[in-house]
């Protein structure tokens, strides 16, 4: 297992320009709502996610859920394929496989390597801007800004993670980058919808709350503007450990049967 990470951890620093084109994407995401929100930089993080002030919208609550809707939008899909580079070069990229390791120590090495590093690089790019209005200028009234942070950091290892498992899925860049965008975006904007409007029209509400909660972005918002309480913190860590154990088992089964020529 050990030496299998340190293999992982060759590989991502040795992607070439990919290496650089995370490290500086990283930077200008995070710079984005700096720049969008300048003029609001001497607020408090409530007064900022506000909807407005004196009647005025300031634009923080806008900025804030259009930074999630890009994120969900670009980076699942450049996860799946900068994680996926070395799956281009035939066989050389199933060394893993070919040498004998189980594919319970392959999954994990992956996940403890590029989906931890995609997390943390992830976290830094959408939660910088927030973390420094806070600690600059104050909450201003917001509770359980330390759970709110853990939550979303929790759902942003969902979404890195679970990237690089369909990346290793179906073992093909270009795919896992378009079942990503579809995972995270189109079944985010349209399927879930349809779910939703659908369990209504049969007078169930309660499936209705289920479908919403399996909506990334739904989940985004809800820990960024609104309270936090049981059900959230349980949707959002049931939610990843479910989706970790149906892409584990995915990946798993095509593994044992050498699906990876």
């Amino acid at each position: 297992m050990n030496r299998l990470v340190r293999a992982e951890l060759y590989r991502f620093r040795h992607t070439g320009r990919y290496f650089w084109y995370v490290v500086i994407g990283t930077f200008i995401v995070a710079a984005i709502p700096f720049l969008s929100c300048i003029d609001l930089l001497d607020q408090d993080l409530g007064t900022l996610l506000g909807r407005n002030i004196d009647g005025v919208d300031v634009g923080g609550q806008m900025a804030a859920d259009a930074s999630i809707l890009l994120a969900l939008m670009m980076l699942p899909p450049i996860i799946a394929v900068f994680s996926g580079q070395l799956y281009n070069k035939g066989k050389l990229g199933y060394y893993e496989i070919m040498t004998g390791n189980s594919p319970s120590r392959i999954i994990f090495s992956k996940v403890f390597t590029d989906g931890l590093i995609y997390t943390a690089l992830v976290s830094i790019a959408l939660l910088t801007f927030y973390i420094y209005i806070g600690l600059a200028n104050g909450l201003g009234g917001i509770e359980n800004a330390a759970g709110k942070v853990i939550l979303e950091v929790i759902l942003i290892a969902q979404m890195s993670i679970v990237s690089v498992m369909i990346m290793m899925a179906t073992r093909k860049p270009g795919v896992a980058g378009l079942l990503a965008y579809f995972r995270f975006i189109i079944f985010d904007s349209m399927v879930i919808p349809f779910l939703i409007w659908a369990a209504g029209k049969m007078e169930l509400p309660k499936l209705a709350q289920f479908f919403g909660y399996r909506s990334m972005m739904n989940k985004m918002q809800l820990i960024l503007h609104g309270s936090i309480d049981t059900n959230i913190v349980l949707q959002t860590v049931f939610g990843f450990i479910g989706e970790f154990i149906l892409w584990y088992v995915i990946i798993y089964c095509g593994m044992k049967k050498k699906k990876f020529n």
